[in-house]
């Protein structure tokens, strides 16, 4: 079981799984979580692995994931597959696939 703040509020969510953070809607595994105010800026924080992640605002990743693709800006552990990110990345561990970064990119 992994945890996920967005904004400050904190959802549980189980290790490995897809999340989505779009629009304001939170989809965990295919399935709608709960929604959250977009007033200002999104910030995701996850502590754990998760699988797929997408976000439309920064995400950071406190584990490893798959795939990320966020509007802002990622730091992250490992990633087995891409990175896509409107602003930089932040990679602390082993990137497997392709990186795309509107800003800077930092690994290690």
């Amino acid at each position: 079981m992994g945890q996920m703040t967005i904004n400050g509020v904190a959802i549980d969510m189980p290790a490995g799984a897809n999340i989505s953070i779009v629009n304001g809607i939170v989809t965990i595994g295919g399935r709608k979580a709960t929604t959250y105010s977009q007033s200002g800026s999104v910030v995701v924080n996850i502590t754990g692995d998760v699988g797929n992640l997408t976000a439309d605002g920064d995400a950071t990743v406190t584990g490893n994931a798959n795939d990320v693709s966020a509007g802002g800006s990622v730091t992250c552990g490992s990633v087995a597959g891409d990175v896509t990110a409107g602003g930089s990345v932040r990679a602390a561990g082993r990137l497997g696939g392709s990186i795309s970064a509107g800003g800077s990119v930092r690994i290690g």
